[in-house]
């Protein structure tokens, strides 16, 4: 009896693990390799690094310690 049991236990595990694996990839293209119309057909990575090199383009102190002081 516990032997079947642990096998289906075993069973189950592996299944839940590869639909997570799997999950993860999917929403991985959905959210950052898609191009989106919203985007001008561009990926969510795309602007994001566009984004991002337009913000330390115009703040290159970003990044780098004791620049941000107060006061």
């Amino acid at each position: 009896m516990s032997e079947s049991f642990n096998g289906r236990m075993r069973d189950e595990l592996l299944d839940e693990a590869l639909f997570m694996s799997m999950t993860h990839a999917w929403i991985e293209v959905y959210n950052r390799k898609r191009s989106l119309s919203s985007l001008d057909y561009e990926t969510p990575a795309a602007v994001a690094a566009k984004l991002d090199k337009q913000w330390h383009g115009s703040n290159p102190s970003w990044g780098k310690r004791g620049a941000h002081h107060c006061g």
